[in-house]
């Protein structure tokens, strides 16, 4: 495997048997965690873990406009757009909790 290979298969992470998506979404929000100082920005597990987690019932779940996309685009630029819609998605959710949590929370 050549070093572009390894680092678009997420460090080798989507090459697992079992839950590669799931695998390689781990090693991203690593990568987030590790790269947040960088631009100053506090690594907060109270909003990563639940992006994580919307981003994967996205990811996994498909819902309008995902494959309809995936059908437009071919297979590796839809692949890579629904994966770009779910992170779309996830924003949506948590800017939305995050609203709610300051209007609403006591």
């Amino acid at each position: 495997m050549t070093a572009d290979h390894f680092l678009a298969y997420g460090f080798g992470s989507e090459l697992m048997p079992f839950t590669p998506g799931t695998v390689g979404s781990l090693i991203g929000v690593l990568a987030v965690w590790l790269m947040a100082p960088l631009y100053l920005l506090p690594p907060a597990w109270r909003w990563l873990v639940p992006a994580f987690t919307v981003y994967r019932i996205f990811d996994i779940w498909k819902p309008f406009p995902f494959g309809w996309i995936e059908d437009k685009l071919g297979l590796s630029s839809g692949i890579m757009a629904d994966d770009v819609i779910a992170g779309v998605y996830t924003l949506a959710i948590l800017h939305a909790a995050r609203w709610a949590l300051e209007h609403f929370a006591t």
